[in-house]
This record gives structure tokens, sequence and C-alpha cells, in this order.
């Protein structure tokens, strides 16, 4: 399959993802056409189409022998439906972020061929519900973004968390403004912390750099939406992984399956114990150093968008 048409939301920010997808697809020798779901502008949303139009706008261009959709949207709006009936490709979707409610995957396998979400917790729990295969497959990193640069203030600092404000979120960064905190993210100027907050919208240049940074990452997920609650890792953690930064994450029952636990990367369970990981691990730069060359040589061999890719073509042409 050479040809693939990839739906999603493309932008240099929360999705900017969507691009290294592409990028990896087209090291692996295919052929891709982006159709960007994100609004540009308001002359961008007067002269939008609707959904359908645009899919079969974008088919009849790409004659895709796969159409690779990682956003919701086109299931809500019927457009799937509407084209996979003209069409011979295979439809697939992906759903890379585990956070998310699921209202939509019932609606995906029953208008796609197959449907891949994050971690292996996700695709049982939805196999079981829906009654059809749901397969797995994590999100990823990109080397040649998520690597490791030296970076000037104000990209310098000692804990630092890059994300959306939430309470769960809010709750746990209270606990480490001692320690030197530095918040980049949405939404936390209006919090508590928003003499923390370095920035608000971050792109995808600044969020690496505001990891680079960092004498140690903090990487919390979001509250979970719908079930399972603690399964896959969000994207980031491979991707601070792949800046060479030791980070700290709030355990998910799936972290050991990626990275070696206590020697790559560390989990907490407990403000009481966070807050003591983070005084040794800051005190200690000799195991700093260790755990982030061995997490970003796990994430190069293992963890790339490259090999995900690869996973997932193997196994839509099976």
């Amino acid at each position: 399959m050479k040809n693939v048409l990839l739906v999603a939301r493309f932008d240099d920010a929360r999705n900017a993802h969507a691009g290294l997808v592409q990028r990896a697809l087209e090291r692996l020798g295919c052929t891709v056409t982006a159709l960007n779901l994100e609004k540009t502008g308001w002359l961008g949303r007067l002269s939008r189409k609707d959904m359908n139009s645009r899919l079969e706008q974008a088919m009849a261009h790409a004659r895709p022998e796969l159409v690779l959709l990682t956003d919701g949207e086109v299931l809500r709006e019927g457009a799937v439906e509407a084209n996979r009936r003209q069409s011979g490709a295979r439809w697939v979707h992906w759903f890379p972020t585990p956070d998310h409610d699921g209202s939509h995957i019932p609606l995906a396998v029953r208008h796609s061929d197959m449907v891949f979400v994050a971690g292996q917790t996700l695709a049982r729990h939805w196999s079981m519900k829906v009654g059809s295969a749901v397969h797995s497959l994590d999100a990823a990193c990109d080397p040649s973004i998520h690597r490791p640069l030296r970076v000037k203030d104000p990209f310098r600092a000692n804990v630092v968390f890059a994300g959306t404000a939430s309470a769960y979120r809010q709750g746990v960064l209270e606990q480490l403004v001692e320690f030197g905190l530095a918040i980049w993210g949405p939404g936390w100027k209006k919090t508590a912390l928003k003499e923390y907050c370095r920035g608000e919208l971050i792109s995808a240049e600044n969020f690496v750099r505001a990891h680079a940074g960092a004498t140690l990452a903090i990487n919390l997920h979001r509250e979970a939406q719908g079930a399972p609650p603690d399964g896959a890792c969000h994207r980031r953690v491979f991707e601070v992984a792949a800046i060479g930064v030791p980070q700290l994450v709030d355990a998910r029952r799936e972290l050991a399956d990626h990275f070696a636990v206590g020697e790559e990367v560390m989990v907490w369970n407990g403000i009481e114990e966070l807050r003591a990981r983070v005084r040794q691990l800051l005190s200690d730069s000799h195991q700093r150093d260790a755990m982030s060359s061995a997490a970003r040589q796990t994430a190069m061999k293992r963890h790339t968008y490259m090999h995900r890719m690869r996973a997932l073509m193997e196994t839509v042409g099976r």
C-alpha cells in the first residue's frame, strides 16, 4: 500500500504529531496526501466545505490504497460511511491518545477495516465491548524533532511540566513549587499556579526546548474520562525520553512495557513519594544522566514513529 490518504488535524502545537506520522510514512516509501481537519483562520472557515465533500475530493485526488484517520470528526459527520462504499481502499482508524472517552470507537469499528488504540489495556477493553478486534498501537517520538538541545532562559528550570491545565495536574504541581517549578501550556494563567507559567501557547519547537532545558521533567497524564483509566502512556512519555531528560511519570499500567522503571524512568504513588523522588534526582546528577541516556537509547530503538507506522502497515497488510 504505497498511496496513503492521511486524515488528521495538522498544526505546530497540540497536533504536531500528525506531521510526524506523515513523515514516517514517507520515509517508509509511501506517497502521502494529507487532509487537514484543522480550521485555519476566518477565511479558511468561510471557504470550508462540508466533511463529506472534502473527503470525497481528497479521495479522488489521492486515489489511496490506505486511508488512515486519527480523528473522530469524520465519523460523527458520516463522511467515512459515505465515501468508503465507493472506495477500494483499506480504511484504518488510529487513536494514539489514551485519555479520550472512546465514544467514537464503536463507530470506527463499524465503518473501518481496522481500528488501533493506544495500548493493550484499551485494545482489550474495546475488543470485548464491541465484539470485534481492536488493535494496540502506542504513540511515539521523532528523533529528528525530539532530541537534546542546548537552551537559554526562559527554557532553563529545575523541574518542568508542559501540558494543559487541569485540577488533577494543579493539585500535583502545587506540591513542587519549592523545587524550582516551571510550567508551560494553556490554561495555567487562570490558576493559582499562574506565577509559575512561562508560556501558554507552546509550539512543538518550544515544547522540545522547554523539556531540553529541564533538570527533571514531570509527566502527568490527564484525568481519565473513560474506561479503563490507567493503562497506556501518552506520547509525551516517548517524546521526553527522546529529548534526553530524566522524567517522573504518574504510574501507568503499561509503562514497564516500554521503559525499565527505576532505570530509564521513575514513577511515584502519592505526593510524599513524588516529593522524595524529586529531591533525590535533583541532588544526584549521575543518576539523572544514567536515566536519561538509557531512556533515550530505548526510545530510539523501539519507540519512533517509523517503528509505529511499520507495525501498522504490517498489520493492515496481513
